[in-house]
């Protein structure tokens, strides 16, 4: 790393989780406040991992990425999509 970059200190940050039928007024304020809200229970066991398998075919796709949902070595800051370049 850079000498001249300070090294930022992972802070880990477990949100709440709301549910929607009876927390919608706590969801509401947390998302205010804080620009994202977790909502508990909104997919079922085989949609959680229909949503996983099509992370990693968008991930798989990407190009000039060598990333493989199969292969942890391959999991590095490279394949990460950047925001400022699209």
């Amino acid at each position: 790393m850079d000498a001249d970059v300070p090294a930022i200190p992972v802070v880990e940050v477990v949100p709440p989780r709301f549910d929607v039928e009876t927390e919608k007024h706590l969801l509401s304020d947390y998302l205010e406040e804080h620009g994202y809200a977790v909502v508990a229970s909104v997919a079922d066991d085989a949609e959680l991992a229909t949503a996983r398998s099509l992370m990693w075919d968008f991930l798989e796709a990407l190009p000039r990425t060598r990333v493989r949902r199969d292969d942890v070595r391959t999991w590095d800051d490279k394949f990460r999509v950047s925001v400022g370049a699209g």
